[in-house]
């Protein structure tokens, strides 16, 4: 699947899994994807959902899919022609990524004791806006899998493989694949804050994520 002339394209925006970097190739390309927050911000909304008119290429950063289709924000003629992909992450790496973007770094004195309080805690579910509260913690799947089960993309990239599988969309959208790293966290490697009891606790909280993509740690 190739195209020369350019599709209608949505990509899912899963929290911390390399979006900021796909978004801006994505933007600096022919399809000059938009980027739709609806964030107020003084009493002004930035970015706002109806300057979308169901045609070209959009992300709608870190909001649902399906609520914005069920204020019918995104049409369905839409979201069933268009290109959707996303990518996703291990999910004990990419809880440490969100440990440290967070800021959760500085509140605890240790990622064990988050990960104790984590272990407990309920996850805001994700809706209309890019919250950057804990719903960003939310299974990779609550972005990318419907009520009833389905899939909502056609291709499903992974943050490990980053650059081979983003070259195998930039085929299919026809543009360059050059993919800079954008909004990274400063950390070590996600192992090495683990232990038993913590590799468990992500275990047990990401199952959904873990049985439909295969990660281990």
């Amino acid at each position: 699947m190739f195209f020369r002339k350019k599709i209608n394209l949505l990509f899912i925006w899963v929290p911390k899994a390399a979006g900021s970097s796909i978004y801006r190739t994505l933007k600096e390309s022919r399809y000059r994807c938009k980027r739709l927050l609806n964030r107020r911000k003084k009493g002004i909304i930035e970015f706002p959902y109806t300057d979308f008119d169901n045609t070209g290429a959009v992300t709608f950063s870190h909001a649902s899919i399906e609520a914005l289709m069920a204020q019918g924000i995104v049409k369905t003629d839409f979201f069933e022609n268009a290109f959707k992909f996303c990518f996703v992450r291990n999910p004990w790496d990419r809880l440490v990524s969100l440990f440290f973007y967070r800021g959760f770094n500085e509140k605890y004195e240790s990622f064990e004791q988050f990960c104790l309080d984590f272990r407990d805690q309920e996850i805001e579910p994700i809706g209309l806006f890019n919250s950057k509260l804990n719903s960003q913690f939310n299974d990779q799947t609550a972005w990318i899998v419907g009520k009833n089960g389905r899939l909502l993309v056609d291709f499903i990239g992974r943050y490990e493989r980053l650059q081979d599988d983003f070259s195998k969309v930039c085929k299919i959208l026809g543009i360059r694949n050059k993919l800079p790293h954008r909004n990274k966290t400063d950390h070590e490697h996600y192992k090495k804050y683990y232990n038993p009891k913590t590799i468990e606790i992500v275990k047990r909280k990401y199952k959904r994520d873990i049985d439909l993509f295969g990660y281990d740690f």
